[in-house]
């Protein structure tokens, strides 16, 4: 082979190379016609680049793998968190989750504040006695009423004519309407205290393989967005306690993949153009 067709094959393969890296830049920082784009992250070691792994790294297990052959990670604090990086606040992002709990209670939600406190709106994760909960119930715009017996046919008929002789319990939800009602843990068995429950707490799916799966609808506009990345936060309360009372048996919590699909404008690709190049760390 002559030096002239080495040098035009090593031609080619540099500029295929530096094409690749070009259209993977591309494809990670914009997106012209606003087509959904979906990440998964399981968690071994496999680079993902929109979600970063769960930090801190004290507060995590290694990865594990179960004889289905599914990777996860085991949270060993009452705080960890992840990061989606790039976002924006023009973004939309369902973010689908895939785990298992043995506590009673995990709370989820953005981080608002990284200062020297910690600050984040939590949302309802899960909820051990919620999710287990056969009481028949009603549904209207993301609110769910459990009743012991059914006496309503509606969450507004309930709202209107709260039963001030009963327990009413709530569990992420408040209303002036239901002044005399107390947060579900303030009871130490609700199944017999409470006659009434009204929640924002959607029960998770359960999967055939006994995985639970939690999705959440996320808007980026009120999010704390620190070059180019948000973060959001698992949060188990109590969850000292439960390692003190429980040794070496202490309750696991065991996130098995995080799935994120994102929705942007197909008509700001110009100004994330020029955010990238200032906000890029």
């Amino acid at each position: 082979m002559s030096i002239s067709k080495i040098r035009f094959i090593f031609r080619v393969i540099f500029i295929a190379f530096f094409v690749a890296i070009l259209l993977f830049v591309l494809y990670q920082n914009f997106n012209p016609f606003g087509v959904p784009r979906s990440y998964t992250y399981e968690f071994s070691a496999k680079i993902n680049h929109f979600i970063n792994p769960l930090l801190p790294k004290e507060r995590v297990s290694d990865y594990y793998r179960n004889t289905a052959g599914d990777w996860y990670q085991v949270l060993k604090g009452p705080l960890v968190y992840f990061s989606l990086y790039p976002v924006s606040k023009d973004q939309k992002i369902t973010l689908t989750i895939k785990y298992k709990s043995e506590v009673p209670e995990i709370r989820f939600g953005e981080i608002t504040s990284a200062g020297d406190n910690l600050e984040y709106d939590p949302y309802p994760f899960y909820n051990a006695f919620i999710q287990n909960l056969d009481w028949p119930a009603v549904e209207n715009n993301g609110v769910f009423l459990y009743q012991k017996e059914k006496h309503f046919n509606s969450v507004q008929a309930y709202l209107e004519n709260v039963p001030l002789d009963k327990n009413n319990a709530v569990y992420f939800f408040g209303d002036e309407r239901i002044k005399n009602a107390k947060s579900l843990t303030r009871f130490q068995n609700p199944e017999t205290e409470v006659d009434y429950l009204i929640t924002t707490y959607k029960k998770a799916e359960v999967t055939s393989d006994g995985w639970l799966v939690t999705t959440e609808n996320l808007n980026l506009g009120n999010a704390f967005i620190l070059r180019q990345s948000v973060r959001y936060l698992f949060s188990i309360p109590f969850f000292e306690n439960y390692v003190a009372s429980s040794g070496e048996l202490a309750p696991e919590v065991a996130i098995s993949s995080i799935k994120a699909v994102v929705y942007e404008s197909p008509s700001r690709y110009l100004i994330k153009f020029k955010n990238l190049f200032e906000n890029r760390p």
